[in-house]
């Protein structure tokens, strides 16, 4: 997933575009193509779709200000790793 984040990142839309597709086609299921023309990117922001402790504060922040979870009860090291994403030294967090 990583690497196709990162090709969609460094090619022109309509080559993205085109790619889905064909990917759409060649999987011969009741899928449709009509929304195509209107995607423009995934809206990931970090190298290969890894995930930064910021994506998990803001959450977490929220839950513990309203009461559904408890400060310091989540650990974010038991909630995700980048560990099998290559891109994950691009963060700089580790």
């Amino acid at each position: 997933m990583a690497k196709a984040i990162e090709w969609t990142k460094e090619r022109p839309v309509s080559d993205v575009q085109d790619r889905m597709r064909k990917i759409i086609y060649s999987r011969d299921r009741n899928e449709t193509d009509e929304l195509i023309d209107y995607w423009r990117s995934f809206g990931i922001e970090s190298p290969g779709g890894a995930v930064r402790e910021a994506d998990f504060n803001r959450w977490i922040n929220w839950l513990e200000q309203e009461g559904s979870l408890k400060a310091g009860d989540l650990i974010l090291s038991d909630v995700y790793t980048n560990r099998f994403n290559p891109y994950e030294k691009e963060l700089g967090e580790n």
